[in-house]
């Protein structure tokens, strides 16, 4: 890259419709910033800072990192942000995404509650997951992320407007899977897939945003004199959810909740909170191996229609491991190494319990609507049972000798 390079960016944000999407992104900011009371914010690929330039304008209590991989970049911020550094309001690095954690840590800034901002970088990166995973692994509880992403939806609809026909399309699709598709130089982002990557690192949705709905099919004559009544159709288009798959580029601001273990009090037995992704089509939990579950399931059962007075379980196992979550109404789980003992109640499909072996285990208290699913590793193995209290309390002294 270089100052050509920076040259060109300038003049595209100068451009009706790049001039549009920093407007909307500003306005998009500006409402999460001021209703979050956000101070801190990290602008991962932030080019020449226009944008934090304007933020830390409207916001006094704002301080702000930028971090963009291009040294011309960096020179060009620093004379954008030149007030705000001098006033110790800002301060530039140069690195890219693999950097942030480094940054993140040695910065002299610190908030609890930082907000870090990744906008049309991902687009360009060849193992988006993979980068979005480990951006996202080092933020602090309760922090905000939002990222803007080149929208493929939009992207498919754009290529049949202007120039190529549905079946054109449909194979272009199909050829490059439904999930990601190259247009030019950039991937498009499918954001059900992203939600579903980000929810199982612990962030959770919160706002979303169209950038450029309908401008975009419009010459930039066209938008340049009609500039100020478009933006405000675009702002309350955006936040329209019918228009979200239409727009160029999305937005979405998610809180970190990191999810995930929580190691209870009897030796073993670990608590998980599980991901959850809602939307207007309805609610999702889930686990993967590696990521939240534990081991891999070999069997399962389930559990249901138990009186409510009655108790399953008091047993423990040998060798297998369980997982179990409630994933209707609720149960009570008591937990017992044969020195401590504690009862956890399953009332969600979002709170999981694994039980390694010889731990004993019994479950009681069931809602009449309850519903438990338990993930074992191994098949059904009736000797690996240990079904009476004492022989367990006996096999846990025999394992500590």
């Amino acid at each position: 890259m270089g100052p050509t390079v920076v040259a060109k960016y300038e003049e595209h944000a100068r451009s009706p419709h790049g001039r549009l999407r920093h407007d909307l992104l500003f306005r998009y900011y500006a409402e999460f910033i001021g209703s979050r009371g956000v101070k801190l914010l990290y602008d991962l690929g932030g080019g020449s800072g226009l944008l934090l330039r304007n933020l830390l304008d409207k916001f006094r209590a704002l301080r702000a990192v930028l971090i963009d991989n291009d040294a011309a970049m960096i020179d060009r911020a620093k004379e954008n942000l030149s007030s705000f550094l001098g006033e110790g309001r800002a301060c530039l690095y140069q690195g890219t995404d693999r950097d942030f954690q480094r940054i993140f840590k040695s910065s002299e800034f610190f908030d609890e509650k930082p907000l870090v901002s990744f906008n049309h970088v991902i687009e360009y990166i060849n193992d988006q997951e993979a980068t979005l995973r480990a951006l996202t692994s080092s933020l602090p509880q309760g922090s905000f992320f939002a990222i803007m992403y080149l929208n493929n939806s939009h992207e498919a609809f754009r290529q049949l407007m202007l120039k190529d026909s549905i079946p054109g399309v449909l194979r272009q699709l199909k050829s490059r899977g439904l999930d990601m598709a190259y247009f030019g130089l950039a991937r498009a982002l499918d954001a059900e897939s992203m939600v579903a990557s980000l929810a199982a690192e612990g962030l959770r949705s919160l706002d979303e945003y169209g950038i450029r709905c309908l401008s975009d099919f419009k010459s930039r004559e066209f938008v340049d004199s009609n500039y100020q009544e478009i933006l405000e159709m675009e702002f309350d288009l955006g936040k329209i959810r019918d228009f979200m798959p239409l727009a160029r580029y999305r937005l979405k601001f998610f809180l970190t909740e990191r999810q995930g273990i929580s190691t209870s009090g009897t030796t073993g037995a670990t608590s998980y909170d599980l991901p959850l992704i809602r939307d207007v089509r309805g609610s999702l939990s889930f686990a993967e191996y590696g990521r939240l579950l534990p081991f891999v399931p070999k069997r399962y059962f389930v559990v249901f229609d138990v009186p409510s007075r009655d108790t399953r379980g008091e047993h423990a196992h040998r060798t297998l491991h369980q997982f179990l979550v409630c994933v209707k109404g609720s149960c009570s789980v008591v937990v017992d190494d044969g020195e401590h003992k504690e009862e956890i109640r399953l009332d969600s499909p979002t709170r999981g319990i694994h039980v390694p072996p010889m731990v004993w285990c019994t479950q009681h208290n069931y809602s009449p609507d309850a519903v438990l699913l338990v993930l074992a590793s191994d098949a059904y193995d009736a000797d690996d049972y240990i079904r009476d209290y004492g022989v367990f309390l006996e096999a846990v002294k025999a394992r500590e000798r």
